[in-house]
């Protein structure tokens, strides 16, 4: 079986973790045996092809077909222009279409859709291609990917969002398998009516790479200071702004470390409102960092499509505060590895923070279930969930509902 993974970017130095999922699933694929190929974009003008871990990576030119990639502002006309030719043109057509040709695969397997479109899953159909789709993200019901504007959540689709989505609803008939990375994910796009010829739907989390074992028993909660971490992109729909305010009610047993990095005016605003007991360590190795601390903080306010973060926590036996919003409960509470907190409820993340850490016995009981859930999320647990939806999809022939077991 020969299976094309397309993905926005592939082997690119800052890449996110659904690009890094993609990565591990064709790697962990092609060291099975199974013929996998890759479609990636990228900024040269010329179609670029390598083999890297047994994989072949086809680079499209990303011409003009994903301005967002170069992080271009654009107007409402010039935004709802380009979100219409975006759903309804050949867009990546002449590309795709040689690739298809020349590895002429049994299985097309999108994933992350910006610069290549909806309109993909037209040109693997003419190839007589089957289609599997892993939604990772709010692309297909939100302009901005984010389900996140004017420093909220969106509670639900906007009008504009509605107007702009509608052409892509309407091409995920052309879908025969769809995996979501998260229950609630996958649950809001069938809800709202998409993928409504998909022979096959199941939740798939992403995997988290190789699991350390550098850790391999419990932690047990120091006298003084606890140290409090967060680790991710400086932005404010991740909640960092947030964590630091709740930080003030904390008395001076805790410290923060902060790891990632941002736009240089947002990270100076944070380091102005940040008290002496929070560190900023800019972009670091994630092995160093969790070994650091002694409890992670993901207190995001826009619906995480997953949490890697959660996972690679777990592998280090480190118990998880997170809020209640997107995947994030689907993966701390079956788990009970953690707590949930209401970002919208004054007090609710330092309260959590204090629960935890009071109780030595609690901590480490919270630990204990975090190294027992993180295999569940290994490479060659999701590797098998992928290889048995392929070999139903090319047997398939009713409607299934799978559902790969989180708790």
């Amino acid at each position: 079986m020969k299976v094309l993974q397309v993905t926005e970017r592939y082997l690119d130095h800052e890449i996110g973790g659904a690009q890094k999922s993609v990565q591990l699933l064709a790697e962990g694929l092609a060291r099975r045996g199974m013929q996998v190929v890759v479609c990636a974009v990228h900024e040269s003008p010329v179609l670029d092809l390598q083999k890297v871990n047994g994989v072949r990576v086809y680079k499209l030119p990303l011409g003009n077909r994903d301005r967002r990639l170069r992080n271009a502002h654009l107007g409402p006309m010039r935004a709802l222009r380009d979100h219409l030719a975006e759903s309804f043109q050949v867009g990546s057509s002449p590309e795709l279409s040689f690739v298809l040709e020349r590895e002429k695969p049994d299985i097309v397997h999108s994933n992350i859709l910006s610069g290549f479109s909806v309109s993909l899953w037209r040109t693997a159909a003419r190839h007589n291609c089957k289609v599997v789709h892993t939604v990772r993200d709010h692309y297909l019901r939100c302009a901005r990917s984010t389900m996140y504007k004017h420093g909220a959540k969106c509670r639900s689709v906007c009008t504009e969002c509605r107007i702009l989505s509608l052409p892509k609803r309407v091409e995920t008939k052309r879908v025969d398998a769809v995996v979501g990375i998260s229950r609630k994910l996958l649950d809001e796009q069938l809800k709202a009516g998409y993928f409504p010829a998909a022979r096959i739907s199941r939740v798939i989390p992403n995997s988290i790479g190789q699991l350390r074992g550098a850790i391999p028993l419990t932690r047990s909660l120091p006298r003084t200071p606890v140290t409090l971490g967060f680790i991710g992109r400086l932005v404010a729909a991740k909640g960092i702004e947030l964590l630091l305010r709740e930080l003030r009610h904390l008395d001076d047993k805790f410290r923060l470390l902060v790891a990632g990095t941002g736009n240089t005016a947002y990270v100076r605003r944070l380091h102005a409102i940040a008290g002496d007991n929070v560190t900023f360590l800019g972009k670091c190795e994630a092995d160093a960092f969790y070994e650091k601390i002694d409890l992670l903080v993901v207190p995001s306010l826009w619906d995480e499509p997953f949490g890697r973060v959660v996972i690679e926590a777990f592998s280090f036996g480190l118990p998880v505060i997170a809020s209640n919003r997107g995947a994030l409960p689907e993966l701390v509470l079956p788990a009970a590895a953690g707590a949930i907190f209401d970002p919208d409820t004054p007090g609710s993340l330092a309260n959590s923070i204090q629960h935890l850490t009071c109780d030595p016995v609690t901590y480490s009981r919270f630990s204990k279930v975090a190294l027992q859930a993180a295999p569940r999320y290994s490479d060659d647990s999701v590797t098998d969930a992928y290889e048995d939806l392929y070999q139903e999809l090319q047997g398939a022939n009713k409607n299934q509902d799978l559902c790969f077991p989180l708790s």
